[in-house]
């Protein structure tokens, strides 16, 4: 359960730009740092900065200032950020010398209100955001149901995001690079059983900047189109499969265990000429 402390900052984030959040920063002192002697956050969810945007961020504070406050933590080398480090890098690039801060509570729960930031504010990439709520699970042994309740997420929409890191090691880094959401994941897990297809789709997103909706819109055609599975074509599939790992294990096994198995095929065997030659 959230903390006093934790509520009051949460309440900041999820209340938007209402007359409840202006009370909030009203209730909240709010200081002025040397931006130097703040340091970043390690365990800040967001893991990549896009540079453009701190650009964009910096000509808009040069004119208009900081309009909201950074959250910071009392730390033994000074003040460490639990949300606001865009705005903070920013204000660098800006030339500031310092920034306004407000003292988050030390009973506050530090890794949920950092979370909350950035969902709520400045979205993190899908995959990041998968990445802190894994980290969080397992940081905190956490179900999906109460993970989603501290960060104010359903449990389904937090099942989608999880599942993007089930996604093929190989696509998970371009993934990101992508800045792909759940919804192309959903797509792209639908044609697991089919890694052709899935990397064909995948590069469909890139080259021709495909939508989530787009995306998940292809994979359902393409398996429409597969020849639907008859229980015989399954038996087929799955004879098959048997017979690949015997092959593997062939060279690897004892006279003796190939001629029990020769003994066990050979029926088969009749059994498939028959078959193919009454087909």
């Amino acid at each position: 359960m959230a903390t006093r402390g934790t509520s009051h900052v949460v309440d900041m984030f999820l209340t938007g730009t209402g007359k409840q959040e202006r009370g909030n920063l009203r209730r909240t002192r709010i200081l002025e740092l040397p931006i130097d002697s703040i340091t970043p956050n390690p365990d800040q969810p967001r893991k990549k900065f896009n540079l453009v945007q701190i650009m964009e961020l910096a000509e808009s504070i040069k004119e208009h200032g900081i309009l909201q406050p950074i959250g910071v933590r009392k730390v033994e080398t000074g003040h460490q950020i639990v949300y606001g480090e865009r705005r903070w890098r920013a204000a660098a690039v800006a030339g500031m010398e310092t920034v306004p801060i407000v003292i988050v509570p030390e009973d506050a729960d530090i890794r949920t209100i950092a979370m909350i930031e950035n969902l709520h504010r400045q979205d993190l990439s899908a995959i990041e955001k998968a990445m802190a709520i894994k980290e969080m699970m397992q940081a905190e042994k956490l179900s999906m149901e109460a993970v989603g309740q501290k960060l104010g997420l359903g449990k389904t929409r937090v099942h989608q995001l999880l599942n993007i890191l089930k996604l093929p090691e190989e696509l998970l880094a371009e993934f990101c690079r992508a800045n792909m959401n759940e919804t192309h994941a959903r797509g792209l897990l639908a044609l697991k059983k089919f890694p052709d297809a899935q990397k064909e789709l995948f590069q469909k997103i890139i080259d021709q900047d495909l939508a989530g909706n787009q995306a998940l819109i292809w994979a359902e055609n393409y398996l429409k189109k597969l020849p639907s599975k008859t229980p015989v074509s399954d038996m087929v599939s799955k004879s098959l499969n048997k017979l690949a790992k015997i092959e593997k294990r062939w060279l690897k096994i004892t006279n003796e265990e190939r001629e029990r198995y020769i003994k066990e095929l050979l029926p088969l065997k009749e059994k498939i000429d028959y078959l193919l030659g009454n087909s």
